[in-house]
């Protein structure tokens, strides 16, 4: 009887980095071993063959970036929501408030970004112009929650065009973290809507019931991190803050099918890969950022 033979661990990614002066550089990760990580690296591999990158110049909260101060993003929300008034003249779109900033994003979150009227109106002529309105929202609520010292909520996203979307496996449930750290990739939320420990962190209690929905699927999209490192006390303590968040809207939640303590609640992300820069100094973690936020595109991601 012939053995099966052992399916072959990738092992590392690569992000090259660019931008508009045509510099580069190459940020080298080791791939995790288990199997929501080797499930997320073929998808990666998958999409390379199959699709192309978008959502590419998602470089959130680096120093002196044009997304690294709320001015600049407020700016380009704004040109944003001009754009999409000429597609959609009868949207009316509210004015910030700058003195309940979260509340302002959150409204345009369930009224725009994730309504089911502008799904409908959404088309190639628009999408991209959609996609820049929520991926700004997304990156003015980070910018909220950055502390004014030490390292910065620092982040570089990708997508991918046509992803491969899998499943995610019921053991994998378990290796989902609230405590994000420096260098640690991420498999990102892929889907429409909001999970609960985003609905938590961003005080939305207006998403509709239809767009609240915990991850359930992985398909190459990733987060990474560049900002501060949250040790397991701070996990547990945010365990906590999440818990009495759900218990104190448990009716609603119930409802909808969902209890606290079921393991698809998918709190928080899957650490899938770490960098593999050898950085161990709070100096040469803040030289690190700085170097990273002269660059502004994914230009190519690969897996072996």
């Amino acid at each position: 009887m012939k053995q099966k033979r052992k399916k072959k661990l990738l092992t590392e990614m690569s992000v090259t980095l660019t931008n508009e002066k045509k510099e580069k550089t190459t940020l080298v990760y080791q791939i995790r071993s288990i199997a929501a990580a080797q499930i997320w690296a073929k998808c990666i591999h998958y999409a390379r063959r199959q699709s192309c990158l978008c959502d590419r110049d998602r470089f959130d909260n680096f120093p002196n970036s044009a997304r690294g101060s709320l001015e600049n993003l407020l700016k380009i929300l704004n040109s944003t929501i001009e754009e999409l008034k000429t597609f959609h003249p009868e949207l009316e779109f509210p004015p910030i408030n700058l003195e309940n900033l979260q509340g302002s994003v959150n409204y345009l979150h369930f009224h725009f970004a994730h309504s089911h009227h502008v799904t409908k109106v959404v088309g190639k002529h628009n999408l991209k112009l959609w996609s820049t309105f929520n991926t700004i929202l997304h990156a003015i609520e980070n910018r909220i929650s950055s502390k004014d010292e030490g390292l910065p909520n620092a982040a570089v996203f990708f997508t991918w065009l046509r992803p491969l979307n899998c499943p995610i496996p019921e053991k994998s449930y378990e290796n989902f973290c609230l405590n994000l750290e420096f260098g640690t990739a991420y498999s990102n939320y892929s889907q429409v809507g909001r999970h609960f420990a985003e609905m938590f962190w961003n005080e939305d209690d207006h998403l509709d019931d239809a767009h609240i929905r915990p991850s359930n699927s992985i398909n190459g999209d990733t987060l990474l991190w560049f900002g501060p490192s949250q040790d397991h006390l701070s996990n547990r303590h945010n365990i906590e803050k999440i818990k009495t968040w759900f218990l104190a809207r448990r009716e609603r939640f119930e409802k909808l099918g969902w209890h606290w303590g079921d393991p698809k609640l998918a709190l928080g992300f899957i650490p899938v890969a770490r960098l593999k820069e050898s950085l161990h100094t709070e100096k040469e973690i803040n030289e690190f950022v700085n170097f990273l936020s002269r660059f502004t595109l994914v230009k190519e991601v690969q897996v072996s």
